[in-house]
């Protein structure tokens, strides 16, 4: 029977109208058709063609291609609609893909635990939040915001609390060291990388039918460890560029400096990025290998960009192979078509044949002593109007693939039967087009992570990192297909990250075990701290690391508390400090600033004080019975002698005294439980107000000074942001339940007497 059950009716008319209402012709599937509600994977895409896979799956891989889940179940309805209406909301919000993405993952991973959306409880969300960090929680509370909303508005659930506000002194500083990786997985990584580019330069592998996902991954780990950077953000996107040098005479000395030509990010302009004197020999080693390895790709990237031009305006005939030059004969004067550069760039296996129809010039029977045999030819003879014949078995040898008999390839690029090589070439660099929309700009998922395919350093083909042999992209495992930044961040982090099913990582393909492991950020926190270990300045590190703002410094080096409060003046480095008198007339801004500067944290001015709650991360969402809203709150501080807040909480005080007596004198308040109740709490929270105002006022706490609320451990917490020093003062109540009971007997007193004096009046 409808209504029966009222939470069923209310979330299927809430996907009903979504499903009638919102057009998904925005977004793409798994399998690269236009996204439906039956979609286990929705790829949205944004202005600057970068893509979030937003899942709706039972289980997710890291760093899966989309291929990967094939097998793998969706989640039962209407868990996976109530995700796909958050992911929706997600997707509005002015934020990037990475964002988007992350903020799904989380709402799935919430409700991929559940059987029954309505039986989820804030002890499973207790659980789940365990050891996740302040941003993380943040995003999951935003999801439980979103159900309370729209979904469970009869029966919200609690927000979760930071995990980290319940850890001791002493968890919070292993916490951090844990951010710091094992020497010993820096030292396997050093191995690795001399096994895989040798001193010897007779010993590398750089042709283009090598596998090059080690070289690159070594690579990456020896630029991190170079300088302090954003990883996946600004590595993926480098120039091409050797290892360069600046010499100056100091001191009658000659003192080398490393550097390379390096892409800000997070606002952080370009810059020439110093590089630490004991990793340049290792860098400069790999750079070279890598430039030699990806150089066919960024020809190829030039040949995609301009195929009309002449072949001297992207290759010169002394970076190729004598023979194949001569076996080629190509003319630099005119254009070339893509199977012969690609003979020239070596993207072919040696003896490689194309299929051609009947009377080819230069062609042949491939079995001779067949009927109907097929007519090849080799790819150095193939001349720009030859028309070649297009099947399932043969989709795949313009671009080097090995034959197959799948119609997978034929499908994406619709080719078939008797085509012509330029259209075939057209309809090729098209789908490449397709498949990086902006090219040759290439991006990996910041907004300022670009680069051009020409010129880019990690020029890596599918075939080179061995991308795509599943066949999530058709044709991307080719020496023909060029990988974009945003994948290349992706191999790496899965690559030195515990491995996933069968797939090993590097550590474990060159033997060593499962317990060797890194994680990106990783790199960036160990040259920080160490850096600062090594005694280099701090405002030397900060403009080292690309950090616009010096107090982030804190986040990377892992001391105590203490000791990074000790530190704090040496960090600030900020101008137009007020003076005295400007801090007198402005002292919550004046606190607000020191409070920033101390601990690099953002702190927002409010009516009453500042709340050292990231209101740009997690919104307020606090509220209380009082005037002023951010009272007894325990992210709120009060600032001692602001004599705005002190006027305006001393107007609160006496209202809600006043409140206090009329709730008092209401007539039925000695049989009101609910009115004792809320007299009870009310008159605790005045008498915090009042011991506040007398502690803001005080002329022994030194102005400027932030006072704040703990009402869990009933004190108040006085910093002295100056000297750093805490004073903790007591908090004293009075006892409400016996001021309540003076109340009613009270009450009950002139009762009996106004019954004395109806009774005789009732007599007259």
């Amino acid at each position: 029977m409808i209504g029966i059950n009222a939470f069923e009716d209310h979330l299927n008319a809430l996907i009903a109208r979504a499903k009638a209402n919102t057009s998904l012709s925005h977004m793409t599937d798994e399998e690269g058709n236009l996204a439906s509600w039956d979609s286990k994977i929705w790829v949205y895409t944004n202005e600057h063609h970068q893509s979030a896979n937003l899942l709706f799956t039972v289980e997710a891989k890291q760093g899966g291609v989309l291929s990967s889940y094939k097998h793998i179940a969706a989640l039962p309805s209407p868990l996976r609609e109530v995700i796909m209406l958050y992911a929706l909301r997600v997707i509005a919000k002015d934020t990037g893909v990475v964002n988007k993405q992350v903020c799904v993952s989380i709402a799935r991973n919430i409700l991929a635990r559940v059987n029954d959306i309505e039986n989820l409880n804030y002890q499973q969300l207790k659980e789940y939040a365990k050891g996740k960090t302040k941003p993380h929680i943040a995003i999951a509370n935003d999801f439980i915001h979103f159900l309370n909303n729209t979904v469970l508005q009869y029966n919200p659930l609690r927000k979760l609390k930071n995990s980290e506000s319940t850890k001791t002194g002493e968890e919070i500083e292993i916490a951090q060291k844990k951010k710091l990786p094992d020497e010993k997985c820096i030292a396997a990584l050093g191995a690795i990388t001399y096994d895989t580019i040798p001193l010897k330069k007779a010993r590398w592998k750089t042709g283009s039918q090598e596998l090059q996902r080690d070289a690159f991954i070594c690579t990456m780990a020896a630029l991190a460890m170079g300088a302090p950077n954003r990883l996946a953000a600004e590595q993926t996107v480098l120039d091409a560029q050797n290892l360069q040098k600046h010499t100056e005479i100091i001191n009658g000395k000659e003192e080398v400096v490393h550097f390379l030509n390096w892409k800000g990010s997070k606002g952080y302009k370009n810059n020439q990025n110093h590089i630490i004197s004991s990793m340049s020999e290792c860098i400069e080693r790999c750079l070279d290998y890598m430039l030699k390895a990806t150089d066919p790709m960024r020809v190829l990237a030039k040949f995609y960009t301009e195929p009309s031009a002449p072949l001297k305006s992207i290759l010169r005939k002394k970076d190729c192979d004598p023979k194949k030059w001569q076996r080629a004969k190509p003319d630099l004067n005119e254009p070339i078509n893509m199977i012969k550069l690609g003979y020239l760039l070596g993207l072919y296996n040696e003896g490689a044949k194309i299929q051609v129809i009947k009377g080819t010039e230069g062609a042949y029977k491939e079995n001779p002593n067949t009927r109907n045999s097929i007519y090849i030819k080799p790819v150095e003879r193939i001349n720009n109007d030859d028309v070649l014949q297009i099947t399932n078995y043969s989709i795949g040898d313009f671009i080097g693939l090995h034959r197959s008999t799948r119609s997978v390839l034929a499908r994406a690029l619709g080719l078939s039967g008797q085509v012509p090589l330029i259209n075939v070439q057209t309809t090729w660099i098209s789908y490449i087009k397709k498949i990086h929309p902006a090219f040759p700009e290439m991006r990996n998922r910041t907004k300022k992570g670009v680069c051009d395919a020409r010129t880019m350093l990690f020029a890596l083909s599918g075939k080179q990192l061995k991308v795509g042999a599943g066949g999530s992209v058709p044709g991307e495992f080719s020496n023909f297909f060029p990988v974009n930044p945003k994948t290349l961040g992706e191999i790496f982090s899965s690559e030195i990250s515990p491995p996933e099913n069968k797939r090993k990582s590097i550590f474990m393909r060159h033997g060593f075990s499962t317990e060797f492991l890194i994680r990106p950020h990783q790199f960036r926190h160990y040259i920080n701290h160490t850096a600062f270990e090594s005694g280099v300045p701090k405002l030397i590190i900060n403009l080292w690391s690309g950090r616009k703002d010096p107090t982030q410094i804190l986040h990377y080096i892992h001391t105590s508390d203490a000791d990074q409060a000790n530190m704090v003046s040496d960090i600030m480095f900020s101008e137009g400090v007020f003076d005295i008198e400007q801090a007198k007339s402005q002292i919550r801004l004046y606190s607000q600033q020191e409070y920033n500067e101390l601990t690099g944290s953002i702190a927002s001015e409010t009516s009453s004080g500042i709340c050292t709650q990231a209101l740009h991360i997690m919104p307020c969402e606090y509220l209380n019975d009082f005037e002023t809203q951010c009272l007894f709150c325990e992210k709120s501080c009060h600032v001692a002698h602001d004599d705005e807040a002190i006027t305006l909480l001393n107007k609160d005080l006496k209202y809600q005294q006043q409140r206090l007596e009329q709730v008092a004198n209401f007539s039925q308040f000695t049989v009101s439980k609910a009115s004792q109740s809320w007299y009870k709490v009310h008159s605790q929270h005045t008498e915090i107000l009042t011991q506040l105002l007398a502690l803001m006022k005080d002329k022994d706490i030194p102005e400027g000074s932030l006072i704040r609320l703990l009402s869990t451990q009933s004190e108040f917490r006085i910093t002295n942001l100056k000297t750093q020093n805490i004073e903790i003062k007591q908090l004293s109540l009075p006892d409400a339940d016996r001021e309540i009971a003076r109340i009613i007997s009270k009450k009950s007193a002139d009762d009996n007497s106004n019954d004395v004096v109806n009774e005789l009046l009732e007599l007259i």
